[in-house]
C-alpha cells in the first residue's frame, strides 16, 4: 500500500467529506478540471479511489475502503 506524494497529500480532502467532485481535486492541486478528471480516473483504476457518482458531468469520487483505514489511524 505504497502512495505516491500526490496521493498521501489528497488524503486531507478525505477527512471530512466522504465524497470529492471534480472540481474540488482541481481547487486542491490547482489544475485544470481536465488535469483532476485525468487523475481520479487513473486513481481509480489504481485502486486509490473509487466512483461515488458515475455520470461524467458530475463525476464525484470516494476514497478506496483500504485507504480508509488511513485516515482512521490518522485521528485515532
Amino acid at each position: 500500500m505504497r502512495l505516491l506524494k500526490q496521493q498521501r497529500k489528497a488524503l486531507s480532502l478525505f477527512v471530512h467529506p466522504q465524497r470529492l467532485a471534480a472540481q474540488e481535486l482541481a481547487a486542491f492541486f490547482a489544475c485544470s478540471l481536465r488535469q483532476a478528471r485525468a487523475l481520479g480516473t487513473r486513481w481509480v483504476r489504481q485502486g486509490f479511489l473509487e466512483m461515488a457518482n458515475r455520470p461524467k458531468k458530475a463525476r464525484s469520487y470516494q476514497l478506496a475502503a483500504r485507504y480508509e483505514a488511513l485516515i482512521v489511524r490518522s485521528l485515532s
